[in-house]
């Protein structure tokens, strides 16, 4: 099966996917729709069984959820979707024929599993990370960030739960994070007064003081950080720490690092998640 995107031109996604479940070189496969092409390169890298498909309508979550719920009434039931599970698991929230990451994101499920690690005793100098400093090291660079992704997470996850519009698309980070050294910190106020000021079509009349305390009530259910953190958010700031003197390489594309943790995933690792041990029970399935 060809990529979707590349394969619908002018018809409609749904009637293309329809299309080729029915076509009998698929009748014992199983589809599986995931959010964008990147995706796609992951699972076909952490291969389960070629009788799974991969594919995507490269329009993100709900594009995904949309197009498994129309496949599945019209009967195909070997139709499934995978999506980053944002918040959604926190809040109990579910659909049919759709799996969720075991963290908040794909690259937050990566990052738990150990990939950072490696990212960073290939790109840190080597006179920080020899011997008995790397493994001290690593740790600190791992934790600092995810410290200041956490705290960014708190207000989208109340954006989530209350629904007020906040807009955190194309955010600058250097409007509100500094990086000294190994840590990177987070000015939560000017954070909060940036995604104001990006939110006119907001729907919360609360302001800068009222949001902080917001967040640090969310804080205090303790909440695991994987389900918290942005993989993007993490990402960026790995970014950041990895455009100072710590590195071998600045100036690194954001891709470059989404690609290389997602290459350099171990595969054993991603056995022992529950969103391959949900794939993998679709070939007793079907």
């Amino acid at each position: 099966m060809s990529s979707l995107r590349d394969a619908i031109g002018e018809e409609d996604l749904m009637s293309t996917m329809l299309m080729a479940m029915r076509n009998g070189m698929n009748s014992n496969r199983i589809l599986v729709v995931v959010e964008g092409i990147t995706d796609i390169s992951f699972f076909n890298t952490h291969r389960l069984d070629d009788r799974i498909l991969y594919d995507s309508p490269e329009s993100g979550k709900s594009e995904v959820i949309r197009a498994v719920s129309t496949l599945r009434s019209a009967g195909n039931d070997a139709v499934y979707g995978v999506c980053d599970a944002d918040f959604d698991t926190l809040s109990n929230v579910s659909h049919e024929g759709i799996y969720f990451t075991d963290a908040h994101d794909l690259e937050m499920m990566l990052i738990e599993g150990g990939v950072v690690d490696k990212f960073i005793m290939h790109f840190a100098k080597r006179n920080l990370t020899s011997g008995q400093l790397a493994a001290p090291f690593c740790h600190r660079i791992k934790q600092s960030i995810l410290l200041a992704s956490y705290r960014l997470g708190l207000l989208k996850w109340f954006n989530y739960l209350t629904e007020s519009g906040l807009n955190f698309k194309g955010m600058r980070y250097p409007s509100f994070i500094t990086v000294n050294g190994t840590d990177v910190v987070v000015d939560e106020m000017a954070y909060i007064g940036h995604v104001i000021a990006r939110s006119p079509g907001r729907r919360t009349s609360l302001g800068t003081e009222d949001l902080l305390n917001e967040m640090r009530r969310l804080d205090m259910t303790t909440p695991d950080c994987y389900t918290i953190c942005n993989g993007h958010d993490f990402v960026y700031l790995l970014k950041m720490l990895f455009d100072t003197p710590v590195s071998v390489k600045n100036s690194m594309r954001l891709d470059e690092i989404d690609s290389y943790m997602r290459m350099s995933y171990d595969r054993q690792i991603f056995s022992a998640t529950r969103l391959h041990s949900s794939l993998s029970r679709l070939l007793t399935q079907h």
